[in-house]
This record gives structure tokens, C-alpha cells and sequence, in this order.
């Protein structure tokens, strides 16, 4: 975050709170997800894209209807990872200026002495990140390619 000061505040016109910490946040996941979608695309068969240049498909028609719909599962996995670590680079953000539960848990808890503020936002945390992580993994499961021949 410290080191892209000038460009969120160019984007941004500040750097601080929440919207400046978004510019941050943006450029720390897109690489993260774009890696992990990079995984999950590689490891499709190659067999399959074989087949589908076989039968005449488009490099357009490979990606959509092909290579998507494969990898469709690990990508919402990936995208769920991704939201699990913008909750900890938020709360991060949150500690070092830009507001949210990182300033409640260190101005409000931590540097006051309620520890039942730091408690409470804990527990929240854990809970939305379980949350996010169960519906996630039951999204992901559901849109799991089904085997026609089973």
C-alpha cells in the first residue's frame, strides 16, 4: 500500500480511507487471482482442446465453451481464496488508516483496552470468512462438470 502512494493519490485524490485503500487492495488481487485462474485452466486436459480443434472450434469457442466450463470449479475456488485474502488486506487497510474493522479492532479495542471490541470483530471475521469459504466450496461443487457416462 505505501509504495503505490502516488498513484492512488493520483487515482484516488487521497490517500486515506476507504476509497483510497480500494486502488491498493484492486492491484494486490487481480495478480493473485489471476494466477490462481491461470492454475486452474492448465490443468485441463489437453485431449480436450485437441478434440475441440478437431471438430473446427474457434480459439473463441475453446475458451468459452471449452476451457470455462472446465476449469469452472477451480476458478470460483480461486475467486473465494481471492475474497478470503481481501478480508485480511482490508482489515490490514483498516489498521493503517483507512477506517473499517482494522481501525475498530486497533483504535477501539486494542489501543483503549476493550477487549471485548477485539473479540467481537474476530469472531465476525472468522465467521464471514467461514461463510464465504462454505458457499464458496458449495457453488464451486455445483457447477462441477458432470460426467455424462456415470
Amino acid at each position: 500500500m505505501v509504495s503505490i502512494i502516488p498513484f492512488t493519490r493520483f487515482v484516488a485524490g487521497s490517500v486515506e480511507g476507504s476509497i483510497a485503500a480500494v486502488i491498493p487492495l484492486t492491484l494486490a488481487s487481480i495478480p493473485y487471482f489471476a494466477q490462481l485462474s491461470e492454475k486452474a485452466i492448465s490443468k485441463i486436459q489437453p485431449g480436450l482442446i485437441e478434440a475441440a480443434l478437431a471438430i473446427g472450434a474457434s480459439p473463441l469457442q475453446i475458451i468459452y465453451k471449452v476451457l470455462i466450463p472446465e476449469a469452472l470449479p477451480n476458478i470460483i475456488s480461486a475467486l473465494t481464496s481471492t475474497l478470503i485474502h481481501l478480508i485480511g488486506y482490508s482489515t490490514i487497510a483498516g489498521a493503517l488508516g483507512s477506517g473499517g474493522l482494522g481501525n475498530l479492532i486497533i483504535h477501539k479495542g486494542y489501543q483503549s483496552f476493550h477487549t471485548d471490541y477485539v473479540v467481537a470483530t474476530v469472531i465476525s471475521l472468522i465467521a464471514l470468512v467461514q461463510t464465504i469459504q462454505i458457499c464458496g466450496d458449495y457453488i464451486a461443487n455445483g457447477s462441477a462438470h458432470k460426467n455424462s457416462n456415470a
